[in-house]
């Protein structure tokens, strides 16, 4: 007969003997963070810590700007919006545009309503880039300076808001990192730490050197020819020719140049629409450059595109030789990047001093994002289409779930501008019913408006009157 008592209770010390020992060490430390995360949010789930690094004037700056309908940064430099809300699937677009980028070049529209999230997708692209290592740049498109027809105008922009990842620069104020003198150093640090000069070589010579070893790695002549000078960071003029400032004399710049034998044609004046060719052609060149000098590349990011339609079709025309060469550009595989694959619909080449190519021969690591809000009439990427291979990518609407994400940041954010304390026990859900209440009777969909207009005025409700009582 067996002994059934027996058996069971082997069986339990066996068991005992082969199942892993508990670490009690990682459970203290796991309780313990869980305990620090719930003081620091409330039974609603709101992790009221998340703005400690933002002082309270920020703060209170943010806020009246989102009363105006604006970003709580707008259009800043860094590109830090702290009440940005990102999708899952908009997550995915990023990323998989940055890839592209990275392996060679990328192109992508991005549409939403007016208000619906292009600026904070826009943003949220920004500090992705900056943080895989990829040199970045934001320009709004304006109609005005900052048009899509003017090329000398988009180059000067986009080189004005250049943004160098902090990696590369760790030891200099993030202002330092802005900029063509901050391209100028990135340039000189890499040609000092590549042996690239030889200490018995006269200026002259190691100039030479410099450029052959530029052009072998960009591919682009004119920005080869101007960073070679050994002390151009000493050279005002020559730092404001590459940033397309208009009050420089091109003729008189050259001179200044230790290379000053070169012809016009290695940097003519830029000052005429029909060069939309010679701005596309010094970005894929930069593209390259960033790449070659140990970044990922080059993302240029254009706001309010759809200022397009504000050009007449002249304008249009020489825009599209600067988008066109772009879109191109940074799509176009390897093999087929010459004047002879161009697209037929860059038929305006700039006649002045020769006219130049749209990119380099080779592939230019150039990722390329055009926000807009759509144009039923007459949509103007049905043109851009035809330059190159261009992802589409149509924002979604804002739902529920998002929205409670929005309030769970906002609550936080608007408690620290107003100096208000919190109440960790507040009920987010009521809240978020009540202001969903709010925002549909006021029939906007917009994000920017309608949505943050009912939430602060719930917010409003909950906490100022109560302030003030």
């Amino acid at each position: 007969m067996f002994d059934f008592e027996k058996i069971k209770r082997i069986r339990q010390n066996v068991k005992r003997v082969f199942q892993p020992k508990t670490n009690f060490a990682s459970q203290n430390r796991n309780a313990y963070k869980q305990r620090k995360s719930e003081s620091s949010k409330g039974a609603s789930g709101i992790d009221f810590g998340q703005f400690d690094a933002l002082s309270t004037k920020e703060c209170r700056l943010g806020l009246s700007n989102l009363r105006k309908g604006l970003s709580p940064r707008p259009h800043g430099n860094d590109c830090t919006n702290p009440l940005n809300i990102i999708d899952a699937q908009s997550d995915k677009v990023m990323a998989s545009f940055l890839l592209e980028s990275e392996l060679g070049g990328s192109a992508l529209l991005v549409r939403s309503s007016y208000g619906g999230g292009k600026t904070s997708c826009l943003d949220a692209v920004y500090r992705k880039a900056l943080a895989r290592k990829f040199a970045v740049s934001k320009i709004v498109i304006n109609g005005e300076d900052v048009n899509l027809a003017k090329p000398q105008c988009i180059w000067e922009q986009i080189v004005k808001n250049i943004t160098i990842p902090a990696q590369q620069f760790e030891s200099v104020h993030s202002s330092e990192r802005i900029g063509a003198r901050a391209v100028i150093q990135l340039c000189v640090r890499f040609l000092a730490n590549n042996n690239i000069d030889v200490p018995d070589d006269s200026p002259f010579l190691r100039a030479q050197k410099r450029e052959e070893k530029l052009l072998e790695l960009t591919g682009c002549p004119p920005l080869s020819w101007l960073l070679s000078d050994p002390q151009i960071l000493e050279k005002d003029e020559l730092i404001d020719l590459f940033s397309g400032m208009a009050h420089v004399d091109s003729a008189s710049a050259r001179l200044n140049h230790i290379l000053a034998y070169k012809k016009a044609e290695i940097w003519p004046a830029f000052k005429f629409a029909t060069q939309g060719d010679r701005a596309s052609f010094l970005l894929s060149g930069l593209g390259r450059l960033f790449q070659a000098v140990g970044l990922k590349g080059l993302i240029l990011l254009f706001d309010e595109a759809e200022r397009w339609k504000n050009l007449n079709l002249a304008q249009q025309t020489r825009a599209g030789n600067l988008l066109g060469g772009l879109i191109w550009g940074a799509t176009a595989p390897e093999g087929q990047r010459t004047r002879k694959h161009e697209p037929r619909s860059l038929i305006f080449r700039s006649r002045f001093c020769g006219g130049s190519d749209f990119t380099t021969k080779e592939r230019n690591y150039v990722g390329l994002v055009i926000a807009m809000t759509p144009r039923p009439e007459d949509p103007p990427e049905e043109q851009w289409r035809q330059y190159g291979h261009l992802n589409e990518y149509d924002l979604p609407d804002w739902t529920k779930k998002t929205f409670g994400t929005f309030m769970a940041k906002l609550i936080p954010y608007y408690c620290k501008a107003l100096e208000i304390e919190i109440d960790k026990s507040i009920d987010l859900e009521e809240l978020i019913r009540t202001a969903t209440v709010k925002w549909s009777k006021t029939g906007n969909w917009s994000p920017r408006s309608a949505i943050t207009e009912a939430a602060l005025a719930v917010l409003d409700e909950e906490f100022l009157k109560k302030k003030i009582k």
